[in-house]
């Protein structure tokens, strides 16, 4: 649980990096919430408020999560989509400099050079980090190629947690599986609050989790 303080901190250090970004103010003060609902604290204009939440998405500090809400009495409960701010992914950012000096030291530049834009630009598919070698005249793609997989075997870069992990009712454990696809769903126990859920639930498997495959690896 962040404490007041730790908060403030938080607080501080978003609007450092990203400005006056009250979205994610009011996530951190007052817990995981619906778009609508941060619409209603914040009252700022609805696609001024989206365009935080991408911002804060793509640079790993809020995630999003789906779950079940039950209505009222005879009618089907409906699925909804809430977002919770990532408080201590939010205070890593105070140590990317320390990130990136153990990188330099350990690795090379290339691995450097991957590591920095990733941590200023946010999430990067494996594409647009291999198309910034376009620019570099000495090495190449293929350069860049060896330089990522020693990040991802070194543990320093990993695959995106999903977009939108569906939370199951814990009295209700397959029926939202069914609802949403078996995939979708991810038991998760031995969590006590729903955010912890979320982040759990959002995490790929630890064989996907650092790993490097797709169409343009080879």
């Amino acid at each position: 649980m962040a404490t007041q303080y730790g908060v403030q901190l938080a607080i501080h250090l978003i609007s450092s990096h990203f400005g006056n970004l009250v979205a994610c103010d009011c996530l951190l003060r007052k817990g995981a919430l619906t778009l609508a609902n941060i619409i209603r604290f914040t009252e700022l204009p609805p696609q001024q408020v989206k365009s935080y939440i991408l911002v804060l998405i793509q640079h790993n500090c809020v995630q999003a999560y789906a779950m079940q809400q039950e209505v009222g009495f005879g009618e089907a409960p409906r699925v909804i989509t809430q977002y919770t701010a990532l408080f201590y992914n939010i205070l890593h950012r105070m140590r990317f400099a320390k990130f990136l000096a153990i990188v330099s030291e350990e690795l090379d530049k290339e691995c450097e050079e991957i590591l920095e834009g990733l941590l200023q630009h946010g999430r990067h598919t494996l594409e647009q980090i291999l198309d910034r070698a376009k620019s570099n005249q000495s090495g190449g793609k293929m350069l860049y190629k060896k330089a990522l997989l020693k990040l991802v075997r070194a543990c320093f870069v990993e695959r995106c947690t999903a977009p939108e992990p569906f939370l199951a009712s814990q009295s209700e454990e397959e029926t939202p599986a069914r609802k949403r696809g078996a995939k979708s769903a991810k038991p998760v126990e031995g969590l006590q609050t729903i955010e912890q859920c979320a982040i759990a639930a959002a995490a790929p498997m630890d064989a996907k989790r650092f790993s490097v495959y797709n169409e343009y690896w080879h």
